[in-house]
C-alpha cells in the first residue's frame, strides 16, 4: 500500500514537472527537487503567513521542528522586498485602470452595510464564531438614526456654554467598532448587552488578518475616511469609536520607498507610531471620542511575546496624544489583572465562571467579548453622560 501510494506521488510530480518544463523528468530525484525547489521559491513570497501557522501548531515537538527548519529561509524572505510583489503588482495594475483611489469599486474594501435590528438573543453565538462574516460592515439599528438632540443654556458673557447631548433609543449613540477579527466578538458582545431599548447604535467592520501595518492587504486609512465621509454626507456621523488593531503587527513592513523596518527595531517602533498617527488624525477629526482597547494576553508563549512588543508600542503611540479625545483602555489590566498570566476563564461579579477565549487561545469567546464590553461601556455612559 505504502509502494502504491508513493508511486502515485511521483508520478504526480513528474507529470506536473513535465507540464512545467516541457521535458520528461523520470528521475525520482529530479522530481524531489524540483518540488523542494519549487516549495522553497513560492514560501519567499508568504513568510509571514507561514511563520504565523507554525507559531500556531499545537503539538510542541511538532512546532520545534518546523521553526527550525524554516527559520533560516523565512529570515531570508524577510530581507526581501518579495513579500509585497503580489500586493505591489495589485496597486499598478489599479493605478494603470485608474481607480486606485475609488474605494467604492472594491468589494472587499467596500462591503456592504445590511440594516439589522438588535436582538438579545443565543442565536448571536453563532454568527460571533464565523470567521466568514469579519469582513462585513454591520449596522445594528434601533430606529431612527438621526443625530442626538443637543441642549444648551444661555449663559452670562464671556462663560462657556454647557452642553448636554441628550441621547435616547429614537436619537441613539452611533458607535463604529473597527479592527481585525478580534472585534467581531467584542461588537457582537456588546451588541447581546444592549437589547432592543437602548441609546446605542453599533456598526462593525471587523477585517480578518488586518492592522495598522500593511495597508497593502486592507487599507484602514482610506476605508474609514470614505466610510466616516459617507455617514456624514448621511446625517448620521459617528459619535465615537471602539478601535482594536495590532494582533498581526508584529512583522516587518516596507515603506513606500522600499526601505525595510524589522519588527521590534527602533525604526520599526517610529514608524509603526506614525502609522497609528494616522488613523487616528482621521478619526479624531469625525468623532467625539475614541476608545481604543489594548491587545490581550494570549496562549502561545511566542505569540505572546510578539503581541506583548505591538502592546508597548501602542502605549508609546498614546502618550503622544490627547487623552481627552482618545481614551485607552488597557484589556490585560482590565481582564487578565497585574500579574499578566493567561486565562481562559474569568468570574464574574456574580460568582459565574465565564469562558473568556476560544479554544485558539487568542480570540475572545462572544461571552468573553460580553464580559468586557460590559467593562467598557461604563465610559459610554459617563463620558457621554448617559443616565442608564
Amino acid at each position: 500500500m505504502k509502494e502504491k501510494v508513493r508511486k502515485i506521488f511521483f508520478d504526480a510530480i513528474r507529470i506536473f514537472g513535465e507540464k512545467i518544463i516541457g521535458s520528461p523528468m523520470y528521475s525520482k530525484n529530479k522530481a524531489v527537487m524540483f518540488t523542494v525547489i519549487f516549495l522553497g521559491t513560492v514560501s519567499l513570497f508568504f513568510s509571514a503567513k507561514i511563520k504565523h501557522y507554525f507559531v500556531q501548531i499545537k503539538n510542541p515537538y511538532v512546532k520545534n521542528i518546523t521553526q527550525a527548519l524554516a527559520q533560516p529561509l523565512t529570515d531570508f524572505s524577510e530581507t526581501l522586498p518579495l513579500e509585497n510583489f503580489f500586493a505591489n503588482t495589485r496597486e499598478k495594475v489599479l493605478k494603470i485602470c485608474g481607480v486606485q483611489n475609488d474605494y467604492h469599486w472594491d468589494n472587499f474594501y467596500y462591503s456592504g452595510k445590511t440594516p439589522l435590528t438588535v436582538v438579545a438573543d443565543k442565536s448571536a453565538n453563532s454568527s460571533a464564531n464565523s470567521e466568514s462574516q469579519t469582513n462585513t460592515a454591520r449596522t445594528f439599528t434601533q430606529t431612527d438614526l438621526t443625530a442626538p438632540k443637543i441642549e444648551t443654556t444661555q449663559p452670562p458673557n464671556n462663560s462657556l456654554v454647557a452642553v448636554r447631548y441628550d441621547y435616547t433609543r429614537e436619537h441613539p449613540l452611533r458607535i463604529l467598532f473597527a479592527g481585525d477579527s478580534q472585534m467581531q466578538s467584542i461588537a457582537e458582545g456588546f451588541k447581546r448587552n444592549i437589547g432592543t431599548a437602548s441609546p446605542f447604535a453599533a456598526t462593525e467592520l471587523a477585517v480578518v488578518s488586518s492592522g495598522f501595518i500593511r495597508t497593502d492587504y486592507y487599507n484602514w486609512p482610506a476605508k474609514l475616511t470614505a466610510l466616516l465621509e459617507e455617514a456624514e454626507n448621511e446625517s448620521r456621523p459617528f459619535d465615537a469609536v471602539v478601535l482594536l488593531l495590532g494582533m498581526n503587527d508584529y512583522q516587518n513592513f516596507f515603506d513606500g520607498n522600499g526601505k525595510l523596518f524589522r519588527s521590534g527595531s527602533d525604526a520599526w517602533i517610529d514608524a509603526y507610531i506614525k502609522k497609528i498617527q494616522d488613523v487616528m488624525d482621521i478619526l479624531q477629526r469625525s468623532v467625539k471620542k475614541i476608545y481604543w482597547l489594548g491587545l490581550p494576553i494570549v496562549k502561545s508563549p511566542l505569540l505572546n511575546s510578539q503581541i506583548t512588543a505591538v502592546e508597548q508600542a501602542q502605549v508609546k503611540a498614546m502618550a503622544e496624544m490627547s487623552s481627552s479625545k482618545v481614551r485607552r483602555i488597557s484589556l490585560r489590566k482590565m481582564i487578565f489583572g497585574e500579574s499578566g498570566v493567561y486565562t481562559d476563564k474569568v468570574q464574574a461579579a456574580d460568582g459565574k465562571r465565564i469562558q473568556l477565549m476560544r479554544e485558539d487561545g487568542v480570540h475572545y469567546s462572544l461571552a468573553g467579548g460580553s464580559f468586557l464590553m460590559s467593562k467598557v461601556a461604563e465610559y459610554f455612559y459617563q463620558d457621554f453622560r448617559i443616565e442608564k
